[in-house]
């Protein structure tokens, strides 16, 4: 039941696929009756023939007629079934794609991206090839066993109940032998997607794996999942070899007995030449179909274990689509109140409150693991506190439509993220119709538009894969950039000029405070420059801000920030570099 549902519900989801899918029955029909009509009159010609009648061109032409209707319909259902599979697979492939879009941060932090790969990868693939021919198959096969028992049975009923006793047995066979072929499928989909994890994980952490020379420790336990994964293939294998084979050997059972008797029957004048060349071809269509049915079966069997993962993926719940449009106006920017929030057990968060005000430069310190990374993503909508309301221009986060209010809100972070595009596109990231002079005026505020000029290809130049083309540098220049051109109310910045050299650090800086100019910003930092500058420094311990104020308050208050200052927390910076 739960398999049909899935196939059901893939059909039910896309109109389009129904629409093709009405054909289906239609041509699956004419196939069935063209096959044996072939057969039927394949019977007469040979008679006529061997009679020497002079009829016999009549059998020729109508025998010619059905056999190009039947290629034509074969044509037909090929075309049907691959638009039917292709449709489908797009479709699957869109909403599965869509979905990782608009899976909330938390989800996707606890699945692995090599999983995710795997789903729309291998499973889909799965799919694909029950739906390019193996399903189809499975329908009519059956279908066209019937009807040419049938005509066989027409034929000679007697010869017919001798050959066909053997079916059942195949049957039976087929079904018995099949039925752990899903759970296999599904077992062995699953280590594959092991794989595609740790292959994630090797390519994404290479530099961390030679330089702590992890690779014989990373490869051996690659290795076990490839011999798991081989060995649960192996077990398929030998599976399907066993049906097929059994299936195959039966398959010729039939052919025997009609070959005996008929030959009888046809001395004796009771059977015609014809008859039995259309008995034994008709027979053909009986028993290899249902020989196949084993193959049909396993890809059915594995494309439901695919078909199962996939919705996986799709039924897990979104993130929060609805809310409304506020304008982003008023003097209160952002305020936090009662804020507790945990990613385990232990909150990092706790009674948190304060408020930030339009046009405030406010910087977030205290020691690493304090919850300063934590408030951007409360902030943003990333995570919502387990206690307490986030307010972002006088509205609750929680009225807002996130799309919305994420369009008021720029970010730059430390993990610099490029899309493996040009430069112009990651600073534009999305806004098409944005001028090619914002776009460079943006550079130029972030300190990059030089060094964009200096590439082969300019602001063409393709950054490679996640920017690797790019120093850490200039992939911090060129987010701090496109945080620029998107002109938001509330920039966040996350550790922005941690990745830049002293005398960028310094251009870039100014070009940020020129930036924050009638923008309300809020810095993680640990330069000194970055946090005197602040118009008010918030200190964080425990889960909370236990001091406020601005550089100089807060020394003379001898305090946290004070102790934090004294140990070099923070970086301070000198005519020479950092020190």
């Amino acid at each position: 039941m739960a398999s049909r549902t899935l196939l059901k519900r893939m059909f039910l989801e896309q109109k389009s696929l129904l629409k093709l899918a009405r054909w289906i029955p239609v041509v699956a029909i004419l196939e069935i009756i063209l096959t044996v009509s072939t057969a039927h009159f394949f019977r007469g010609g040979i008679d006529i023939a061997l009679a020497g009648g002079e009829t016999y061109i009549r059998f020729a032409y109508a025998l010619m007629a059905v056999i190009i209707s039947l290629s034509l319909t074969i044509y037909l259902r090929e075309l049907i079934v691959g638009l039917l599979s292709e449709r489908a697979i797009a479709a699957l492939r869109s909403k599965a794609t869509q979905q990782l879009a608009y899976l909330p941060i938390p989800t996707l932090e606890r699945m692995h991206s090599g999983d995710n790969l795997s789903k729309l990868t291998n499973d889909i693939q799965l799919v694909k090839r029950f739906l390019d021919s193996e399903g189809y198959q499975l329908v009519v096969t059956p279908l066209m066993a019937v009807a040419s028992l049938a005509y066989i049975v027409y034929l000679n009923w007697q010869l017919s109940l001798a050959s066909i006793i053997v079916i059942p047995m195949m049957m039976l066979a087929t079904v018995k032998l099949s039925a752990p072929l899903q759970s296999y499928s599904k077992a062995l989909q699953e280590e594959l997607a092991n794989i595609s994890k740790t292959n994630q994980d090797i390519l994404g952490g290479i530099q961390i794996v030679k330089s702590f020379n992890l690779m014989d420790v990373v490869l051996t336990g690659f290795r076990r999942q490839v011999d798991e994964s081989v060995r649960r293939g192996r077990a398929i294998a030998v599976r399907r070899a066993v049906v097929s084979s059994v299936s195959t050997f039966l398959s010729f059972v039939p052919f025997l007995t009609p070959l005996a008797i008929g030959n009888y029957l046809i001395t004796r004048g009771q059977m015609s030449v014809g008859a039995l060349l259309a008995f034994i071809n008709l027979l053909n269509n009986l028993t290899w179909p249902l020989s196949q049915l084993p193959n049909h079966y396993a890809s059915y069997k594995g494309a439901l274990a695919g078909l199962s993962r996939i919705y996986e993926l799709i039924d897990m719940e979104p993130e929060r689509q609805t809310g409304a449009i506020f304008a982003s106006d008023g003097e209160q920017i952002v305020r936090l109140e009662n804020i507790r929030f945990s990613y385990t057990d232990q909150d990092v968060l706790q009674g948190l409150t304060f408020t930030i005000t339009k046009g405030e430069t406010v910087a977030l310190v205290g020691p690493s693991g304090g919850g300063k990374s934590t408030i951007f993503k409360l902030i943003t909508g990333f995570y919502r506190p387990s206690e307490g309301r986030v307010e972002l221009f006088n509205h609750p986060l929680e009225d807002w439509k996130l799309e919305a209010v994420r369009k008021e809100i720029a970010v730059v972070s430390q993990d610099t993220y490029l899309f493996p595009t040009t430069i112009r596109e990651n600073i534009a990231l999305g806004q098409d119709d944005i001028s090619m002079e914002k776009i460079i005026a943006a550079a130029k505020q972030a300190n990059a538009h030089d060094f964009i000029l200096g590439l082969p290809g300019g602001y063409d130049t393709l950054v490679g894969e996640r920017g690797a083309k790019l120093s850490g540098g200039q992939r911090q220049r060129i987010s701090i950039a496109r945080a620029i051109l998107k002109d938001a109310k509330l920039l966040l910045l996350d550790e922005a000029t941690s990745a830049l050299d002293t005398e960028s650090e310094h251009l870039v800086q100014q070009a940020l405070e020129e930036a924050m100019t009638d923008r309300t910003t809020m810095v993680i930092a640990h330069r000194l420059s970055t946090i005197k500058n602040a118009d008010r420094i918030m200190v964080l311990a425990g889960g909370t801000v236990v001091e406020t104020g601005s550089h100089d308050e807060l020394l003379e208050a001898n305090g946290t920030y004070s102790r934090l200052y004294n140990r070099n927390l923070f970086q301070q910076n000198t005519e020479g570099g950092v020190a």
